[in-house]
């Protein structure tokens, strides 16, 4: 493997591993490198050598190499293949998961780009960077040995552009996603797929919200579940003991959500309300509709810093719409998937829409991602979920 150099700042990076590296951290160029060539990187200062992969082609302004881990006796390939497996026992420790869940999060699991998510029937991976896309077959024939499933590989068009990578597309040769979560079977048609399929990362927030429900004396009765996608939120709270539930998204998962709702043998009443999620907020205020319980669990509103602010403009338009509809001594669950809003902004956000509509908010709970999306540290990148749940009572 070819050696390049690491000036003061790329080595202090790699005291941190894994590392992204961007041109201005190397002492040495990496233009004649092919995309995805592995690469030992050195720290001459300390004689420490680190071993990672570079792509000349990433676009500009993105990290340009990834340092993954310390040089060692090791082939790439067999340093890729025993993180892959490392962190597939680290998912396979938990009981309850049953292997659907993130068996593979990315940086979290020192493989940069790779996202594996695995359910009852198949398993989705996605490979974004060109380091990881050279191994491309053997992670895909690892991947199926470790789960004894089928495993299709679905790239995203966006990020692999950012890297220089081709997009191959393959066709689905499945119906349906069949995932098991909390004790909910739940589908979903692959035509309906988004990102690696299912979002997992709320798991733990939607078993905090059930707990919560069932020590309640006297459940909600009437709940609404906003941006619902396949209907996890809503079928955890009728489960729970919420007496009629509400779905709401703008795509039409009205089969899904009729299917689920069979499935798990769920009794009360629901519907399904296929459309704008703000749309319908404002015409059930119109209609004076109230609910006991809302859980808003919105999409990211912004993707880099810069659209923080204009994101908790929308938080707050939001949160207000949701709180116009609470009944007073009832139940808020406020989500967020923005990366670029922390969890006591999102408080606060939520705390200043209740103000203006002449409510009062109280912490019950507060969550992040589950145990299949770990993360280093509060301020890691990997840590982006928050949830909290308030009591919403009127002044």
């Amino acid at each position: 493997m070819r050696e390049v150099i690491l000036n003061k700042n790329g080595s202090l990076k790699c005291y941190d591993l894994p590392a992204e590296i961007y041109a201005s951290d190397l002492d040495s160029s990496i233009k004649s490198f092919t995309p995805g060539e592995w690469t030992i990187f050195i720290n001459k200062k300390k004689n420490e050598r680190y071993l990672g992969f570079a792509n000349p082609l990433a676009a500009q302004n993105s990290a340009c190499a990834h340092v993954v881990g310390l040089a060692n006796e090791q082939s790439p390939l067999e340093f890729v293949e025993r993180l892959i497996e490392r962190a597939w026992k680290k998912r396979d420790l938990i009981s309850d998961y049953q292997q659907n869940a993130r068996m593979i999060y990315g940086v979290a699991d020192r493989l940069p780009g790779l996202i594996v998510d695995s359910f009852d029937n198949c398993v989705l991976a996605q490979i974004n960077t060109a380091g990881l896309d050279v191994f491309r077959s053997n992670i895909k024939e690892l991947l199926e040995k470790l789960s004894g499933k089928e495993v299709h590989l679905l790239d995203n068009p966006s990020y692999r552009a950012g890297e220089g990578l081709p997009t191959y597309s393959e066709e689905l040769d499945l119906e349906e996603l069949k995932i098991k979560e909390n004790g909910l079977n739940l589908t979903l048609k692959a035509e309906n797929l988004q990102k690696v399929g299912f979002y997992y990362d709320h798991r733990e927030n939607r078993n905090k919200l059930t707990s919560y429900i069932k020590r309640m004396k006297s459940p909600p009765k009437k709940g609404l579940d906003l941006f619902c996608y396949v209907g996890a939120w809503g079928m955890n709270m009728s489960r729970a003991g919420v007496e009629q539930v509400t779905f709401v998204d703008q795509a039409n998962f009205s089969s899904e959500i009729s299917k689920n709702w069979e499935q798990n043998n769920l009794k009360g009443p629901y519907d399904f309300h296929h459309g704008d999620v703000f749309d319908f907020l404002k015409k059930k205020q119109i209609d004076g509709d109230k609910y006991d319980l809302i859980v808003s669990d919105p999409p990211a509103f912004c993707k880099s810093p810069k659209g923080a602010k204009k994101a908790l403009q929308g938080y707050l338009k939001l949160h207000r719409a949701c709180l116009k509809l609470l009944e007073d001594q009832s139940l808020f669950a406020v989500c967020s998937c923005t990366r670029y809003v922390d969890l006591d902004t999102l408080a606060q956000n939520a705390a200043l829409a209740a103000k203006q509509e002449g409510k009062r908010l109280s912490m019950l709970d507060i969550g992040t991602q589950g145990f299949d999306h770990p993360s280093s540290s509060l301020k890691d990148n990997s840590n982006y979920l928050k949830y909290i749940l308030f009591y919403v009572e009127n002044l």
